[in-house]
């Protein structure tokens, strides 16, 4: 009797520990926009800010399909990183630790010629 009362409490235990740190968890809302590329034969950019905090990480999210390779260069105040993508399918991230507050994607296009491309880029502040 007593094993099976230390058992169940346990239980009661693990599960309260789970609810706390669910709840004790901070999520951090980010708006995640896409920006669709017009014509994949040109080049286009935007540009992402930080407003009031000190930057640590920059990740670009590029989503599509293409017939050709392109480029994305990530460019702000002495930062400056280019990415390589082939022809195909493409849904990936990349990250990288960033100083800048402020970050110019470029699309360059390479050796594509038809297909959709979307970027998202997110600066993300030192916690």
């Amino acid at each position: 009797m007593k094993l099976e009362f230390k058992y169940q409490l346990m239980k009661y235990i693990l599960i309260f520990l789970h609810l706390v740190m669910l709840v004790g968890c901070e999520s951090e809302e980010v708006q995640q926009d896409f920006w669709e590329v017009g014509d994949v034969t040109k080049s286009e950019d935007r540009i992402a800010l930080l407003l009031d905090q000190e930057p640590d990480i920059l990740n670009i999210y590029v989503k599509g399909e293409t017939d050709g390779d392109f480029q994305i260069i990530a460019n702000g105040r002495g930062d400056n990183e280019i990415f390589h993508f082939q022809g195909g399918e493409v849904d990936t991230v990349v990250s990288r630790h960033w100083k800048s507050p402020i970050c110019k994607t470029i699309y360059v296009p390479k050796t594509i010629s038809s297909g959709k491309v979307s970027i998202s880029t997110l600066i993300y502040p030192k916690k």
